[in-house]
């Protein structure tokens, strides 16, 4: 009866996996590779500290890409960074920015979400994975590589142990320095607390401690809710000097122009700034 076999579980077909390949550890320093999300950001001193690569929002890139001659001047490769959400209604003015930003030369976008690949892969560019796609074993990140991918940004809940076990598996990234993302809302913050569209005035959210966490607009007048403290393992270069990375990212978020030379001169052993307010993240532990 029809009734019996629906009380039938349904067969599950389990195939066992295929075996890794071993993992080819990568030799050499990582790239040195720095982020920025605000025009103020894209300065002469940033520039000087020599970044192998320039991370730029891709909105940005094409507002102010006269921000971007410092940086160009010395040869530094420019990947836009592309919104962790689209939906269908934005993907008309996504590909328009895609189709601007190719025409400007960038060759490169970062993206947090396995969607966004073949637009940008039909853009004729080379897609970069970033945290967003939240890549925590070996398996993901080779899968994932199947995807033309040039680098994957490993999950930063994971433990800097996990993260060198990686990095045999593919060109894998870890963000060094910041503030990560602890939330993206679909709902405009910064609207609801000043009652207009201001999303060019700070904004900030605080806990039942006194935690406070910066605010900023996304694509799509998203927010995007970034933790109260900041990744900070300048003092810790054994940490990812030697994991056999592809590159190492500052992410630079609520920092004044001064502030993000200072980080990136102290990454590059050339001062002892210490920013305020700072933690190791999960990297001491990990938290998958």
């Amino acid at each position: 009866r029809i009734t019996d076999q629906c009380r039938e579980p349904a067969p599950v077909l389990v195939e066992e996996a295929p075996a890794l390949p071993e993992p080819t550890p990568r030799e050499g320093p990582p790239e040195f590779i720095l982020q920025v999300t605000r025009a103020d950001q894209l300065t002469a001193d940033l520039a000087e500290t020599a970044p192998d690569r320039l991370y730029v929002p891709g909105e940005l890139l094409a507002a102010v890409p006269d921000g971007l001659a410092p940086f160009l001047e010395r040869g530094t490769p420019i990947t836009a960074v592309l919104p962790r959400i689209v939906t269908d209604e934005e993907r008309p003015d996504l590909r328009e920015l895609l189709a601007t930003l190719k025409a400007m030369g960038i060759h490169e976008a970062l993206v947090g979400s396995l969607g966004l690949i073949p637009a940008v892969r039909e853009a004729g560019m080379l897609p970069r994975g970033d945290f967003g796609l939240n890549l925590s074993n070996a398996r993901a990140i080779r899968r994932i590589g199947g995807a033309g991918l040039g680098s994957v940004t490993a999950s930063f809940q994971l433990s800097a142990q996990q993260i060198r076990r990686l990095s045999g598996f593919g060109n894998v990234e870890m963000i060094i320095y910041g503030r990560v993302p602890v939330m993206l809302a679909e709902s405009c913050v910064i609207r609801q607390s000043s009652g207009r569209c201001s999303c060019s005035t700070p904004t900030s959210m605080s806990d039942a401690f006194g935690n406070v966490y910066p605010v900023a607009r996304d694509f799509g007048c998203r927010n995007v809710i970034y933790d109260a403290r900041k990744i900070f393992l300048a003092d810790k270069p054994e940490v990812y000097e030697n994991a056999g990375l592809w590159g190492v990212r500052l992410l630079f978020t609520t920092e004044s122009a001064r502030e993000c030379a200072d980080v990136a001169r102290r990454y590059r052993g050339q001062n002892r700034y210490l920013p305020n307010n700072t933690s190791r993240g999960l990297y001491g532990k990990g938290a998958l």
